[in-house]
């Protein structure tokens, strides 16, 4: 790594493992990362695919991921090869469900996925055995080129009441859009497990804050995507007031984790504020420490910042 003095650095957890933990959740505070080193593995064939499903089948779309949650969640975790991806989507001619599932055994329709697989009537169906190289390719064909695209964020507990209110709220805030007929406009309200397990390896070796104490989550995914400049205000109105009302209802529900993932965060969030208070103090030292004249904070654009 870079820093902004010019100094380079071979960084590792053995070197320098303040700085090796802040970059794990510190984005791009800290200094230009110019070479990685990686442990790799051989992967050999996947199996998985998109599932797509009428909307009319939302009650069962939630409970069967409400129970993969707590199956996946459990310690020691009996599936942690398989994941899901859950997603509403609404565009001007209707809705739908578009779930992707993986599972990195060359094992098709894993017994976790029973509650999903026996879901009927399924409109498509992509599952398959296949390379990593083909699921990515499909994942990315969900965001095409040339369009406008928002993100934002929330995370909060396993809770099939929740799911649903998380779908009407979307509804709620995005109809008049809808009504409107803003050009190209695609809603996706996508859930993303993030359970026990999942933290476990990276709880206190990261700044982020998150460990299996938090319990089993779910990170929601706001994608939005239309065709116009003339429609950013106000898609970018309903976004803010949709993440707020969902986090408000989370909260006075008493599921909400106040992690936000950076990675789909609003601008107007603050994803490195949630990872706590003690994080937050922790980065801005380690800024200090190896940024001690703020370059990155001060001349470098993009990004969230450390002080928001």
């Amino acid at each position: 790594m870079v820093t902004g003095e010019g100094r380079v650095l071979q960084v590792s957890a053995r070197s320098f493992p303040d700085l090796f933990k802040a970059l794990k959740g510190g984005t791009n505070n800290f200094g230009v990362v110019i070479n990685l080193e990686l442990y790799t593995f051989p992967q050999g064939l996947l199996w998985g695919g998109l599932v797509v499903y009428p909307a009319s089948t939302a009650a069962q779309q939630y409970a069967a991921l409400s129970t993969f949650i707590d199956a996946s969640g459990a310690t020691p975790n009996p599936a942690g090869d398989v994941q899901v991806i859950l997603a509403y989507v609404r565009t001007a001619t209707g809705t739908i469900f578009a779930n992707f599932y993986s599972n990195t055994l060359p094992v098709p329709n894993p017994p976790i996925l029973a509650n999903f697989t026996a879901i009927q009537p399924q409109y498509t169906s992509t599952t398959r055995l296949t390379n990593l190289t083909a699921f990515t390719a499909e994942v990315a064909a969900g965001t095409p080129d040339g369009q406008r695209y928002l993100f934002g964020t929330a995370t909060f507990g396993n809770s099939v009441a929740f799911f649903a209110e998380v779908q009407n709220l979307s509804d709620a805030s995005f109809g008049g859009l809808f009504t409107a007929l803003v050009p190209g406009l695609q809603l996706s309200t996508v859930l993303q497990p993030l359970t026990k397990p999942m933290m476990a390896p990276g709880c206190g070796k990261n700044a982020m804050g998150l460990c299996p104490s938090d319990g089993n989550l779910v990170i929601l995914d706001l994608t939005i995507q239309w065709a116009n400049t003339a429609d950013d205000v106000v898609v970018n109105k309903a976004a803010k007031e949709f993440i707020a009302a969902v986090t408000a209802r989370a909260r006075q529900l008493g599921i909400l984790n106040e992690y936000i993932y950076l990675n789909y965060a609003l601008q107007s969030q603050d994803p490195i504020a949630s990872y706590g208070a003690d994080n937050l103090r922790f980065l801005r030292e380690v800024s200090r420490r190896y940024d001690p004249k703020q370059v990155f904070q001060t001349l470098v654009p993009g990004g969230f910042k450390l002080y928001h």
